[in-house]
């Protein structure tokens, strides 16, 4: 996941991390 904008990195980093527990297909369709 590329991203211009270090923000954005920094969002999907939390959220990965938030969801880490999940899946790896859940985290593919979510």
């Amino acid at each position: 996941m590329a991203s211009t904008y270090p923000l954005e990195v920094v969002q999907a980093d939390r959220w990965f991390t938030a969801n880490k527990k999940l899946k790896s297909l859940d985290r593919a369709e979510a």
